[in-house]
Formats: structure tokens, sequence, C-alpha cells
């Protein structure tokens, strides 16, 4: 039961946020390129094909489902190896470690500073 309201969720949200982006009213959606719109479009995408996977073979057509799942995975392949760790979303990632990495170098360059105040 949870992950059909987890493909609920997804395509409730990418479809919100294609929608939001058609119609630019709110201003996070006003200066979208491509790329912001490429996640959103995939994740749709991924959803539709693999609950689409999922029907096909709780029907018992196999080759519909054999068909649908191949198209599922040419769809979430490229989701996975260069949109998620290439795109913007790994700025989720990445930018947490360059605020850690900042703040381990500002204290280093504190005690820097101390220790040379205290040897003069």
């Amino acid at each position: 039961m949870a992950w059909y309201l987890a493909t609920v969720a997804l395509i409730y949200g990418s479809v919100e946020i294609l929608i939001g982006r058609l119609r630019e009213k709110e201003q996070v959606y006003k200066f979208s390129d491509m790329s912001d719109w490429l996640l959103p479009a995939m994740i749709l995408l991924a959803s539709l094909s693999g609950i689409a996977v999922h029907i096909f073979r709780y029907m018992e057509s196999s080759l519909s489902a054999h068909i649908s799942y191949f198209i599922h995975m040419v769809i979430v392949t490229p989701l996975l190896v260069i949109e998620i760790p290439f795109g913007k979303l790994a700025h989720v990632l990445y930018r947490p470690f360059a605020i850690y990495f900042l703040a381990v170098r500002q204290k280093a360059e504190q005690h820097s500073k101390t220790v040379e105040g205290n040897a003069a």
C-alpha cells in the first residue's frame, strides 16, 4: 500500500511543479531553464512507466509488461546516472559538505591566530 501512496505523491508533486512552471505565477517559477523542467518531467515519466509495469504484471500481460519495463529502464537509467548526480539536485548533496568544510577552515584559521597570538 505504501508504494501506491509514494507513486501518487511522486505523480502529484511532479505535475504540480510542471503546472507551476507553465503558469509562472510564483517567483520561484518565473525564470526556468531546461534543467529546471528536466527533473520533474523525468520523475513523472518514471512514475507513470513504473506503475504501468506494475499494472501489466498483475494483468498477466507479459509482452506489455516487458515493453513497459524496457521503457521504464530507458527513463530511470539517465535519471539516476546523469540527472541526479550531475544536475541541480546534486546541490542538495554537495552544499552541506561545502558548508561543513568552510566551518572547519574558519575554525582552523581562528585556532592558528590564537596560537600565533599566544606565541608572540
